[in-house]
């Protein structure tokens, strides 16, 4: 497997919400997939792309957690995240990808709310397909809502 040690959870094993290892063809698809998703605030298409063994980091001092909590934590929000892919690198199996984003709007529960933040993806290609292996993602700045 391209001589990436491969984590027990990662061979049969699939994730809630979809049948199977899905990831995508190329690091540019499995970008495209990953800023899409959480435009489209779709959970299923966004849990496709990570490895079963990968982590999130959301936040300087956080724990590390399933990649389902984190895409859980981000979406409760209830609005789209802007993503947008600043660098990719690709090392044979292995990649980084670095990303900003940015969210704006009104939550359920009527808070306003405008961030910005970045994210970086390490990643690789596993049986021709690329995945998400681990996600570190940092809340930036406050931003002025619209309404202010």
């Amino acid at each position: 497997m391209n001589g990436i040690p491969v984590h027990p959870e990662d061979t049969e094993k699939t994730r809630p919400g979809h049948s199977g290892l899905r990831g995508a063809d190329t690091l540019g698809e499995l970008s495209a997939r990953f800023t899409e998703g959480y435009r489209r605030t779709d959970s299923a298409q966004l849990a496709a792309l990570y490895l079963p063994s990968a982590r999130v980091w959301l936040g300087e001092d956080a724990l590390p957690l399933s990649p389902e909590a984190g895409i859980e934590d981000r979406l409760r929000l209830g609005l789209p995240l802007d993503f947008t892919v600043r660098q990719a690198f690709e090392d044979g199996a292995r990649a980084h990808v670095r990303l900003t984003w940015t969210v704006e709007g009104t939550t359920p529960d009527g808070t306003a709310l405008a961030m910005a933040g970045s994210t970086s993806l390490d990643c690789e290609r596993r049986n021709g397909r690329w995945f998400i292996a681990s996600e570190w993602t940092r809340h930036g700045e406050q931003l002025p809502t619209s309404s202010s």
